[in-house]
């Protein structure tokens, strides 16, 4: 087991001992592998501990976070409502009860520290980041007054492991990643502790379960540098341990659900399974900021704009009302489907108001390229030129470097004829409107002019298979799949890699293995740097395990 010695025993001072390295600059490897790892925590995070007052309890650990009495139980349970239901204010005010009460400290300060870590996610203002520490230290103290008054317990070991994990999860947000893997390893060294001297406690299942399968998604070279710090991972372990935590746990069986529902969007690209999943969160928390963004991220997905638009209608009215704290992803998810309806004019005025209102980092590059995109397909190229230059990779991850690459393109030169139907036959795709994305697809296939380019071709090519696969013909898509292939178009593209892998999707559904299989280690093996590299190569990773383990 990792870090033996520094583990929780009956020596609260154990409970002291942490892990502080200083961490300037990480190198390029460790920014880009971090990004996976933090798309889905910061989906995991938008659950936070959501407790489940009345549902029966068959492992014994029937109150909550160590508190000792029913009454700090209800208010635990009330607080993780509120808090799911990003009621912060009215969250706040219950822990402070809980805070009055002999055995809730503890409790009350681990609701309050998951709030500050909810908020500098999200904000990604400075002063829930300093925040954040402050109630971390509070939280520390208060587990030793807890232990110095009822001693060391499950609970009390649990908290300081998750207290841990939350500060390397704050770390990694602040761009500190190899501090982050270090507090990460010790963080996960107890909880890993607390398995084996807990066997029935499911609490800590969530958290380890999710590295786990984190670190098995990371690319190849990731993984091994991770190993060297003492983390191994195993998908389908991980897997089993975040659904037993979604049966079994006291505290986090709703967000163990969603993450069960998020690691299939987004790592085995189980649309269908993940949907069904959150539709069902949704109806059991109906008044929930956090459940209705995470269906309405699901459905744009899937491309179910209709159900979207309607799951966030009600979100974006109950957050205006009072009590409700601000989740700015909500206004995000109003422009992309008025740009996907091409309602560029009230797109462009939306995006405006997510980049004004919301300060941090987060969509902040594609909320650009997008304003940009629908200023120029209104209004023309000079004043989406301006907006075009200023994007630029906030985060290093996937997403902002293909909006920045995308930009950059953008600023240089008006777009062609060819450059408008592609984005029209692209937003066409994404509003499920398939047959409108086929014609306008080969209206670019069929132009001779000068200004369409063999990138332009790969793309049409890409978007008819696509299109043609959403529709059931198989056999059309493929085509279309090679034609991409043999184009391949600029090598910084998706459209040959993405092809490689959604015809390895068709011929795994043909019962057709080994071509399958050909394809996708041709999808991971793809020699050229390309946008959303680091997502496909997790995805496809995925299907070839599961094609290997006969799935």
């Amino acid at each position: 087991m990792m870090d033996g010695p520094n583990r929780l025993g009956n020596d609260k001072t154990s409970l002291r001992a942490s892990f502080s390295p200083r961490c300037s600059l990480a190198p390029g490897w460790c920014v880009r592998a971090m990004g996976f790892v933090y798309l889905v925590l910061l989906a995991l995070l938008l659950v936070p501990l959501a407790s489940h007052a009345g549902v029966p309890d068959s492992t014994g650990w029937s109150r909550p976070l160590g508190v000792e009495t029913d009454r700090s139980a209800t208010l635990v349970d009330a607080s993780r409502r509120l808090i799911f239901e990003y009621r912060l204010g009215s969250a706040a005010d219950t822990l402070d009860l809980l805070a009055g009460r002999p055995d809730g400290r503890m409790a009350a300060e681990h609701g309050r520290l998951w709030i500050e870590l909810l908020q500098a996610f999200i904000t990604e203002a400075d002063r829930h980041f300093r925040e954040f520490d402050a109630v971390s230290d509070r939280l520390e103290t208060a587990v030793d007054a807890h232990v110095d008054r009822f001693g060391v317990s499950a609970w009390t070991r649990h908290v300081e492991a998750e207290r841990r994990w939350m500060n390397a999860i704050i770390a990694g947000r602040q761009g500190n990643y190899l501090s982050a893997a270090w507090k990460a390893r010790g963080a996960r060294s107890r909880l890993a502790d607390l398995e084996d001297d807990y066997p029935t406690f499911a609490d800590p299942m969530m958290s380890l379960g999710l590295t786990r399968v984190a670190v098995a998604r990371l690319p190849r070279t990731f993984r091994f540098v991770l190993r060297i710090l003492g983390f191994r991972g195993d998908a389908e372990a991980g897997r089993r341990q975040v659904r037993r935590a979604a049966s079994e746990s006291r505290t986090n069986r709703y967000p163990a659900r969603a993450a069960d529902a998020v690691l299939d969007l987004v790592v085995r690209d189980r649309q269908d399974a993940a949907l069904e999943r959150l539709r069902e969160l949704h109806r059991m928390a109906p008044e929930s900021l956090i459940a209705s963004y995470l269906l309405t991220f699901a459905l744009i997905e899937e491309r179910a704009v209709e159900e979207a638009r309607i799951v966030l209608a009600d979100a974006r009215a109950r957050m205006e009302t009072s009590g409700y704290a601000r989740l700015g992803y909500l206004d995000y998810f109003h422009a992309y489907l008025l740009f996907v309806d091409g309602d560029f004019e009230r797109a462009a005025v939306w995006f405006d108001r997510y980049l004004t209102l919301h300060a941090g980092n987060a969509l902040r590059a594609q909320a650009m390229l997008y304003q940009g995109l629908a200023l120029e397909m209104m209004q023309g190229w000079s004043r989406a030129r301006r907006v075009y230059r200023d994007v630029e990779v906030f985060r290093d991850f996937d997403t902002d470097r293909w909006a920045a690459r995308w930009a950059a393109e953008r600023s240089k030169e008006p777009m062609t004829s060819a450059d408008r139907e592609l984005l029209r036959a692209r937003i066409a795709f994404d509003g499920a409107r398939y047959v409108e994305a086929i014609d306008r697809a080969k209206s670019v296939a069929a132009m001779e002019e000068a200004s369409v380019m063999i990138d332009h071709r790969a793309e049409a090519a890409y978007r008819l298979g696509r299109a043609y696969h959403q529709l059931g013909r198989d056999s059309l898509a493929l085509h279309h799949y090679t034609d991409a292939l043999e184009l391949v178009g600029d090598e910084r593209s998706k459209w040959a890699p993405y092809s490689l892998y959604y015809s390895a999707r068709i011929h795994a559904s043909r019962g057709e293995t080994a071509a399958a299989r050909d394809r996708l280690s041709q999808a991971i093996d793809w020699p050229a740097p390309y946008d959303f590299s680091d997502g496909l190569e997790q995805m496809a990773t995925a299907a070839l395990n599961e094609l290997d383990a006969g799935a």
